[in-house]
């Protein structure tokens, strides 16, 4: 889980997602890990969600914004 303050910009937001992807992979679950960015206001939702819809199909999958 991610408490997004709107103080990161996005570009580090994608080096953060890029990181969590090699564990997403090597992970033998039987459940999908999720990213959680927990936001403050609309604004920095819809900015996360844009970014997050640049990423890989299955990236997109890893991540939510709440």
């Amino acid at each position: 889980m991610e408490i997004d303050l709107s103080t990161e910009q996005l570009a580090r937001i994608r080096e953060k997602v890029a990181g969590y992807w090699p564990a997403v992979e090597m992970s033998t679950a039987d459940y999908f890990p999720y990213v959680v960015f927990v936001v403050k206001d609309l604004v920095r939702r819809n900015e996360l969600t844009r970014l997050f819809r640049q990423l890989q199909v299955e990236q997109q999958e890893m991540v939510r914004t709440y």
